[in-house]
């Protein structure tokens, strides 16, 4: 790091000067800053290896670097400053970012206000992510199974006629791996699955030492209700919950320790717009749950500085699981679109699958009444396939830009 730091309280300030260089892409991140005045500019390698900037650091008080830190990523970007800088580095290793929160709640604060931002974003684009990837698996698993039914519809005309033609075009058709992918769907098998990402972690007991004052429910007695302003956090200390959508049960809340309702909270007291509830939460059994006014957050957490660390933990433990979710889907979307590639040099795609059964058709069974119109079915889906091929390449390309 250029520049010199000296030690400040619980804080580090970081001096810069001009073209100073805070963090270089694919630095290990072990703190995140508070930009105290000057300005800063980051920068991306391109598929060159030159810098490109990309944006620009000059809002005073503003806290950067906590992704990467939290989730122990390398740096993703190479930070300059671009004039005298002053900064504040805050070490999370170890037990350094609890007593920086505990000795300033405001700024645990307004850490939790960037995290719940980031994990609701996230969420957002896992959302988009997800819905892509189910259109893209229906596409894939229609032209899967014709594929399947196809091939094995030869099998089973050798088996009928014995015609050696059938024989070979369906030994040929079953080698290719789109053959078996294609008898996993028939099967109701979810062929490009790795499962669904874990539950995040339960807070640990450590993290809620310190936090007192629940309020006591009864069974049956109702937290807050679907439609309603969500101005309150809630942290179950004991008992049940219960989370109803449209009078209906979906989920219970155990764990203690568990935050229900932070991430709307935090991002509708940054845009002072609190989000509608989408489920009312109920006491199943008589339950403790400390519940704190979204309203008056800094008054709470000056006067408690437990809750904001608690919660900073939380979503600090959050965080990790939403972003291992969205990779891991995009990781899925990704094979399905290798399945679907026109353009690369594997074999083993559903556009080679097709190319070859309608090769084999025209050359062993184009005058065989038997086998009447298979070759232009095929070769009519191997058409709209590359069609769709092209516009899902459009599609994901825009996604990621978002």
């Amino acid at each position: 790091m250029d520049g010199f730091a000296y030690e400040k309280g619980r804080l580090m300030a970081i001096e810069l000067n001009a073209g100073d260089t805070l963090c270089k892409e694919g630095d290990i991140a072990n703190e995140m800053y508070i930009l105290v005045d000057g300005a800063l500019e980051i920068f991306r390698r391109d598929k060159r290896g030159r810098d490109k900037k990309i944006s620009e650091i000059a809002a005073k008080n503003s806290i950067f670097g906590e992704v990467g830190a939290i989730l122990k990523q390398p740096r993703s970007a190479t930070i300059r400053a671009k004039q005298h800088t002053v900064l504040q580095a805050i070490d999370v290793r170890k037990k350094a970012l609890d007593e920086t929160i505990l000795s300033q709640p405001r700024l645990g604060l307004s850490i939790s206000f960037n995290l719940a931002r980031y994990i609701k974003e996230t969420n957002d684009r896992l959302s988009q992510y997800t819905q892509f990837l189910n259109e893209i698996r229906k596409l894939s698993d229609e032209y899967l199974l014709f594929y399947y039914q196809k091939s094995k519809a030869c099998g089973e005309l050798y088996d009928q006629t014995h015609f050696a033609w059938a024989k070979t075009i369906y030994d040929k058709a079953k080698s290719h791996m789109c053959y078996g992918m294609g008898e996993g769907v028939a099967g109701g098998k979810d062929i490009m699955s790795s499962g669904p990402p874990p539950p995040p972690p339960p807070p640990t007991s450590e993290n809620a030492a310190g936090i007192a004052g629940g309020r006591q429910f009864q069974p049956g007695e109702i937290l807050c209700k679907e439609g309603d302003e969500g101005r309150e956090i809630f942290i179950l200390q004991t008992g049940t919950l219960e989370v109803q959508v449209g009078g209906r049960k979906v989920a219970e809340i155990k764990d203690k320790g568990a935050v229900i309702g932070e991430i709307a909270v935090l991002s509708g007291y940054a845009s002072r717009t609190f989000e509608k509830r989408t489920a009312t939460i109920m006491a199943r059994d008589a339950a403790t749950v400390i519940v704190i006014d979204g309203t008056k957050l800094e008054a709470v957490i000056t006067a408690n500085p437990q809750l904001i660390l608690f919660v900073t933990k939380v979503l600090s433990e959050r965080l990790p699981g939403t972003n291992n979710s969205l990779l891991q889907v995009d990781e899925q979307i990704k094979k399905y679109m290798a399945l679907l590639d026109s353009t690369g040099v594997t074999t083993m795609t559903l556009i080679n699958a097709y190319e070859l059964l309608r090769t084999n058709l025209k050359s062993s069974a184009s005058d065989k009444p038997q086998a009447e119109g298979w070759e232009t079915e095929v070769d009519s889906r191997l058409n709209d396939m590359k069609e769709k091929a092209r516009s899902i390449n459009d599609q994901y390309a825009e996604l990621v830009k978002k």
